[in-house]
């Protein structure tokens, strides 16, 4: 695997990339004959993604999983009431990656639908005001130009 990640370093082979390797794997030898693996799916799932995005796909993918752990942590921390969801969606995406070191799942549609159910979840707003408030002083009315005065 390492010598088709070789070939295309830096911007991968490309989706559907067959790899022809040695397995020592008995079960795997007794079941088909040979020794000879060729496949388009592996199950080292960092390695997968090296051979077909490269490494600047991969880094990108790595860096919005990132972000995506970040929004999901401030989320947490700006929404107390909800913040057992926000961890929780957090360690779905952990366990996510973690699976996805021996397993092809980000490469699955499972692994894509937890995505963007993290995504959808994730609110639009930290909790924050975005209102602007201008600070421009006002020139002061007197109470005979004011509208509303109260009257005893």
């Amino acid at each position: 695997m390492l010598e088709a990640i070789q070939q295309a370093p830096l911007a991968g082979s490309g989706l559907g990339t067959h790899v022809t390797y040695t397995t020592s794997d008995p079960r795997y030898i007794d079941t088909h004959g040979t020794n000879q693996v060729s496949t388009y799916a592996f199950e080292w799932g960092w390695l997968d993604l090296l051979i077909k995005f490269g490494l600047v796909g991969t880094l990108i993918f790595a860096l919005l999983l990132g972000l995506l752990a970040r929004d999901l942590w401030h989320a947490a921390t700006a929404h107390p009431a909800k913040a057992w969801l926000y961890l929780g969606l957090l360690a779905t995406l952990l366990a996510l990656v973690i699976a996805h070191a021996f397993s092809p799942y980000l490469n699955h549609p499972l692994g894509w639908g937890t995505l963007a159910l993290l995504v959808a979840l994730l609110p639009t707003t930290t909790g924050k005001s975005t209102s602007r408030v201008d600070k421009t002083p006002q020139p002061a009315v007197g109470k005979r130009h004011a509208i509303f005065t109260h009257r005893a």
